[in-house]
């Protein structure tokens, strides 16, 4: 985990236990987490993206969407190279 993610769940964990709640990053506010990302490096930054994308794709709507372009693309709907090349240069 980021260093300065596991001290802002550490202190949250010590906080909840008093309180006999589950700790969870709910127990922050929004504002609390924005301001613990902008002090993160860059580094830091990246690893939690790749964390939030890796959580989005577990969920079971994503599974369910991706499963569903897959096998359009096995029943030959997909796009070929030059479609897709115009589709880009299109934008």
């Amino acid at each position: 985990m980021i260093p300065s993610l596991r001290r802002g769940t550490a202190s949250i964990r010590r906080r909840c236990q008093h309180s006999g709640l589950r700790a969870t990053f709910s127990a922050m506010s929004v504002l609390e987490i924005k301001q613990e990302l902008s002090r993160m490096s860059k580094r830091e930054r990246q690893e939690l993206h790749a964390y939030l994308i890796r959580l989005k794709h577990e969920t079971p709507e994503w599974k369910k969407a991706a499963a569903t372009r897959v096998a359009e693309m096995q029943k030959g709907r997909g796009i070929s190279p030059a479609e897709l090349q115009a589709r880009i240069s299109g934008r």
